[in-house]
């Protein structure tokens, strides 16, 4: 990971502090106002799923977005069936390990369903939801199957909503984005702004577009460009050409914005996860092939057995919901097996770095700060941390001296946490 350069700040209380003599303290006392904006999930977790099929929307599986409820998964059918595009709606209570198929609860939209969108679109992308208003919208982009028609200039993105009845995805309508964008690898909806955020996967610029929000439960869905701008190769770095772009979300505070990229037949360094800071769009951190913020992919050989990265979304699933899976940054990775089943890895990341003086025991090259295989000391964390990571560390006695030279926040414990000699 390169080293994120993340400034946070508003009312929460930092743990920056060298311990010289014994400490107790109750970490509760560092949840306050502002928490919300430590929201760097830089700790990979693992895959769940891991490499599985027969999953019901594994086939060219493009994106997936979330509400309070239920993950948005979009998928493409397959090479054969190209422009057979699909909308799950799955609970979150349901093993994504396990097929949806018959599963009470799961709905989905085909873009079959309506003779305008059957005509048009052949490319689901990356979807977001976005509550406005009492209303659950989800934002699917689409790319163009006709772009020599000036009726239908490309790309576009339906909206829909989903209601409290798990079985219904209502149909709202479709809108239209520039064409000078070209595709729609994904939407995003800032918080800050209100504003939807879309890129293409050539090479090329970001774009944000004003919408009426007042006037989607009408059907009446208008996209007007307000900004083309681009991102930019961390502090003082140029402009960076985004390529091959898969997936994209804000955070929950929009301060910062993820991006996947990449596809087969090779390997650019960039490709897989960035982080960029809303307030200027440069980058402040990238997933790399070693931990903590891995991400791994093989390019292989298109079109008969490669791997890609996908779309992802932020969703807090540290309650324990969702069977297997926990943390915050969910990313699809997507196995291309022509010409059987795609297989998917569904990898999940977080911002907690996790401390537990129980597993001393363990040899340290295989202590990696996750709930598995947790630090013992806090100076190893502390070591490992990151501007807007977490140290959650467990209740008990660390007889070491720490130094913690980043910003970073302490989670709760049940009991207290002692440090010092």
């Amino acid at each position: 990971m390169s080293s994120p350069r993340r400034s946070v700040g508003g009312g929460s209380i930092p743990f920056l502090l060298a311990f010289v003599g014994p400490l107790v303290f109750l970490l509760a006392l560092a949840v306050s106002a502002g928490a919300g904006t430590y929201e760097g999930y830089y700790n990979y977790l693992w895959n769940y799923p891991s490499e599985k099929q027969d999953l019901g929307w594994n086939e060219e599986a493009q994106g997936v977005g979330h509400d309070a409820n239920y993950w948005f998964i979009a998928n493409n059918g397959s090479i054969v069936t190209w422009g057979d595009e699909y909308l799950w709606k799955v609970p979150v209570t349901h093993d994504l390990t396990e097929s949806i198929a018959g599963v009470p609860g799961v709905a989905f939209f085909h873009n079959g369903s309506h003779p305008e969108l059957l005509v048009i679109c052949d490319h689901f992308g990356d979807p977001d939801c976005f509550r406005y208003a009492g209303h659950q919208y989800v934002l699917l982009p689409f790319d163009d199957a006709t772009e020599d028609m000036a009726e239908f200039p490309y790309p576009g993105v339906v909206v829909l909503e989903s209601h409290d009845d798990p079985s219904v995805l209502e149909y709202k309508g479709f809108g239209l984005l520039s064409d000078e964008q070209g595709l729609a690898s994904f939407v995003t909806v800032n918080p800050r702004d209100s504003c939807l955020y879309s890129a293409g996967s050539a090479v090329g610029p970001m774009r944000r577009y004003g919408i009426d929000w007042e006037q989607v439960d009408a059907g009446v869905i208008e996209f007007e460009l307000l900004e083309t701008f681009w991102v930019y190769d961390g502090d003082g770095g140029g402009p960076l050409w985004v390529d091959f772009m898969q997936g994209g979300e804000f955070s929950p505070s929009g301060e910062l914005l993820f991006l996947s990229s990449g596809r087969g037949s090779e390997f650019v360094d960039w490709w897989g996860i960035s982080v960029f800071r809303s307030s200027d769009w440069h980058m402040v951190a990238h997933s790399a092939p070693v931990l903590p913020f891995e991400f791994v992919y093989d390019p292989g050989s298109p079109p008969d057995d490669w791997e890609e990265p996908q779309g992802l979304t932020i969703w807090d699933l540290d309650d324990g919901r969702a069977p297997g899976i926990i943390g915050q940054l969910h990313v699809i990775l997507l196995d291309n097996d022509w010409p059987s089943a795609d297989d998917i890895f569904f990898k999940h990341y977080t911002n907690r770095i996790f401390v537990d003086h129980r597993c001393a025991q363990v040899p340290p090259g295989e202590q990696h700060g996750t709930p598995l295989w947790p630090f013992s000391t806090v100076a190893r964390a502390a070591a490992y941390a990151w501007p807007g990571s977490r140290l959650s560390i467990y209740q008990g006695s660390y007889d070491e001296s720490v130094i913690v030279d980043v910003e970073t926040m302490l989670l709760p414990a049940p009991g207290p946490v002692v440090i010092g000699q």
